[in-house]
């Protein structure tokens, strides 16, 4: 899905198709002091990462002129399974939760990003590479405590939680992160006319959209 269905679909385009891909901050290294460009070099450290990076070379390679690559990071919404519905679920269940705290990037609303995305379709002359995720860098467990934080204010969880700072060693996924991930979106930002907006910002506009669903019931 991520190589050969993307390779597929640049190979059958024609030239007048655009073709809007989104691929991942995974396709880069470990660590990193700053955040990445889209002309940084890329080295992925995963299966899934690689897998994303073939899949953007092919479109580079076979649809050039008219695609456009977003990378984004740490994607969340109010529906589905992501990092923010599950640390609510479990923030409702638990006395006290693990989260690691030496894995660093950017939050990304998707709700944000899809308008981001359709910024993007209005302009005919953008193509290649870009970045966009939320602004500030942070790391796993700053985002779970933002997230009670800001789910208490709301009345989404109604009792604080203990929430413990852990090191990626203590916990093993199968598929290996990057330590430093976060995106610099300025080229998106020049582009676009349009600045990131704080992950606290859009996390507050995700979680009222949770409450009013919620409150729908």
């Amino acid at each position: 899905v991520n190589a050969e269905a993307v390779e597929n679909i640049a190979k059958s385009a024609n030239e007048k198709i655009r073709i809007i891909h989104i691929s991942t901050d995974f396709v880069f290294s470990r660590s990193n002091t700053r955040p990445y460009t889209p002309e940084d070099i890329t080295s992925p450290v995963s299966i899934y990462g690689e897998s994303k990076l073939v899949g953007e070379k092919a479109l580079l390679t076979y649809h050039p002129k008219n695609s456009i690559i977003i990378r984004t990071s740490w994607l969340y919404s109010p529906f589905s399974k992501n990092f923010l519905t599950k640390m609510l679920m479990l923030m409702e269940a638990r006395d006290e939760i693990s989260v690691v705290n030496d894995q660093f990037g950017s939050p990304t609303s998707a709700m944000g990003l899809a308008r981001i995305v359709w910024k993007f379709a209005a302009i005919d002359s953008a193509q290649g590479l870009f970045h966009w995720s939320d602004k500030g860098v942070i790391t796993w467990y700053d985002f779970a405590v933002e997230i009670q934080k800001q789910a208490r204010q709301l009345g989404i969880l109604y009792t604080d939680i203990t929430i413990n700072p852990i090191p990626t060693s203590a916990f093993p996924t199968p598929a290996a992160r990057p330590e430093y991930s976060a995106l610099d979106s300025s080229k998106t930002e020049k582009l676009l006319g349009q600045n990131t907006i704080a992950w606290q910002d859009q996390l507050l506009q995700v979680l009222s959209e949770i409450k009013k669903a919620n409150l729908n019931k």
